[in-house]
């Protein structure tokens, strides 16, 4: 379970609260430019877009583990729960 905080450090109990910092959150991360070149719909369709769709080799699976533990936004509490931070 995530308890939430605002960027005070206070922690989110009304439901109101969390989902306004969902809302806040998400229209962060999805409201940016558009990318600069992108494909044309002939690329899409003739699938020749620059996209790796090998699976992941052990030392990127290694250093995407390594970034999800030195997080700096999670931090763990002692019943092992976390907490997502503003």
């Amino acid at each position: 379970m995530y308890a939430i905080t605002n960027k005070d450090g206070q922690l989110l109990n009304s439901e109101e609260g969390r989902q306004a910092k969902w809302k806040e959150n998400f229209e962060a991360v999805l409201n940016r430019e558009a990318p600069p070149n992108p494909p044309t719909d002939e690329q899409v369709e003739e699938g020749k877009l620059d996209i790796d769709t090998e699976p992941p080799t052990e030392e990127e699976i290694k250093r995407v583990v390594q970034t999800l533990n030195n997080w700096e936004g999670t931090r763990n509490r002692p019943d092992n729960s976390r907490t997502v931070e503003g």
